[in-house]
């Protein structure tokens, strides 16, 4: 017979079971989630998309001993993607001795783990714990939203994690009221949330900011001037150092900017209608909720909620005006040149937003139709509706293949890391080994590799241009006057890429200082 200690309260244990029932009911999903799904499939099939080896190769750069402000793959460039998360990683590589492969594939465990736990938390001080429960077990219901949360490891998702943190802290320092102290604490936050990702961080500043400006000029709240300030301008300030200097630039290339993802246009990722039933189900419940909850948008945390939700729509608004611009024709064409953002990151956003409406009318048509006796039945409703969601969850999140290859490096990145000098430029003839392997395990710098991954203030046309001039037709002349222009040092050629003759070319002309089954390196210096 098991002697209960003295020492134990009983009662008292229950009752605090009782009090958090619903964040320990989410601890335990997200223990059954990860060690039944997650942890397995990270270790069997690492889920690195192909935006994370152009974080790895900022991190590698910082490594390198290169300025965080240095653009990892054109020499003598300013960086187009905000710095912060590349400098968290490399820190923690140098401190830890991981790779970077690692880091990023296990930032699932130690970065986007809390997104759940601080999002609970955010929907808890919005409306209540119930409603928060509702809301995030509902997280696997946005296919889209959810596949990037729970295997996405860049900083668009990393994000995530900081943002909801922010608005929680904001929230509990709003209740007590803003001294120079808080406002300086949420305005760090923000900046470092802009210096993560910026249109993430963007749609954080304006949200609080809208919220702020509402709450002064229609609720008649009141804030000191200096804390006031200090929230306002002080994420900004932070930011300067990487914004500034990218809007004073031309951009030249538009591509990252003007990026729109095919699957916003597919309705079983954007509006959630993986079938008619549950997506008819989900928009009764998500629109009753906004019904309901705008009756008591005088209340400020609902306020706030609604001004990300405003923010979020208006990002999407503006994506999709711009998109509709570029495949039509005609007079409506003219909206090609409205500017938009990433308008998935908007969309991302906007699906997480949406999960405390759902709740909230899901709650209350439940209460409508099931007397107070029954309520024990609405985990079972829940159950049977998130079912569906979660089994074509489970389907989607474990067929991720890792397409590029192992993550242990070739053994001429050896070679390169230990000849050439961390800034070299290198000329590579085959689009894998330029992405895949040269930028992310040695950032070392190239010519030409992905338009959508590269610098927008660099002439992406002529460089895909020079770079093809250089493989395949160049005379020796004219290939040394390109060489200079880009202050080329290396080429790796893998003869299977260009023409017979062109593989003689280099061989004739260069000397060959790495040589490999498939490929050979060649010293481009003249």
């Amino acid at each position: 017979m098991i002697k209960i200690p003295e020492s134990i309260n009983i009662d008292h244990l229950i009752s605090l079971i009782k009090k958090y029932k619903y964040f320990l009911l989410i601890v335990l999903l997200v223990i059954i989630f990860y060690g039944t799904i997650g942890i397995p499939e990270m270790l069997k099939n690492p889920p690195l998309s192909a935006d994370v080896y152009r974080d790895i190769t900022y991190a590698q750069n910082v490594l390198n001993g290169n300025s965080i402000f240095a653009d990892p793959t054109i020499k003598g460039e300013f960086i187009w993607y905000p710095p912060l998360n590349a400098l968290i990683m490399a820190g923690i590589a140098k401190i830890t001795g991981l790779s970077l492969f690692t880091l990023y594939n296990y930032s699932l465990l130690y970065i986007n783990l809390f997104i759940p736990f601080l999002f609970f938390f955010f929907v808890s001080f919005i409306i209540d714990k119930k409603h928060a429960f509702y809301a995030t077990v509902c997280i696997p219901v946005m296919p889209w939203l959810s596949s990037h949360i729970f295997q996405g490891t860049m900083p668009s998702i990393h994000a995530f994690t900081f943002i909801l943190l922010t608005l929680v802290i904001f929230i509990t320092f709003e209740k007590k009221g803003f001294d120079i102290k808080r406002a300086s604490i949420i305005g760090g936050l923000m900046g470092m949330c802009l210096l993560m990702h910026s249109i993430s961080g963007l749609i954080l500043y304006a949200g609080i900011g809208i919220y702020v400006l509402l709450g002064i000029f229609v609720l008649k709240q009141k804030y000191k001037v200096i804390p006031f300030l200090i929230l306002a301008l002080l994420p900004l300030i932070l930011w300067s150092p990487y914004v500034i200097p990218n809007l004073l630039r031309p951009k030249l290339n538009i591509i990252p900017f003007s990026f729109f993802s095919s699957a916003l246009m597919n309705p079983n990722w954007t509006v959630y209608l993986p079938n008619e039933f549950q997506g008819v189900l989900f928009w009764i419940f998500t629109l009753t909720g906004l019904v309901l909850l705008i009756k008591k948008i005088n209340q400020k945390e609902i306020l706030l909620l609604f001004c990300l939700l405003a923010v979020t729509i208006t990002g999407q608004i503006f994506g999709y005006l711009q998109h509709w611009g570029t495949v039509t024709t005609g007079f409506f064409s003219f909206l090609r040149h409205i500017p938009s953002l990433i308008t998935h990151e908007f969309q991302w956003f906007f699906q997480l937003f949406l999960l405390p409406f759902s709740a909230c009318g899901f709650l209350i048509l439940l209460k409508k139709c099931i007397a107070e006796k029954y309520k024990w039945m609405y985990g079972i409703i829940i159950a049977l509706f998130l079912i569906p969601a979660y089994i074509e969850f489970v389907n989607e999140n474990t067929s991720w293949k890792h397409e590029y290859g192992t993550y242990d490096p070739a053994p001429y990145i050896a070679w390169v890391k230990e000849n050439t000098d961390k800034n070299s430029v290198f000329l590579v003839s085959n689009v894998y080994q330029n992405y895949f392997e040269i930028q992310p395990y040695t950032a070392r710098k190239i010519i030409f590799h992905k338009a959508e991954y590269m610098n927008f203030n660099v002439d992406v046309t002529e460089r895909e241009k020079d770079k093809s001039d250089m493989l395949l037709k160049a005379s020796l002349f004219s290939f040394n006057i390109l060489a200079k222009k880009y202050d080329l040092e290396y080429a790796i050629i893998q003869p299977n890429d260009i023409p017979a003759s062109r593989v003689t070319f280099f061989k004739k002309n260069f000397k060959a200082v790495y040589t490999d089954n498939d490929f050979f390196i060649i010293d481009a210096k003249q």
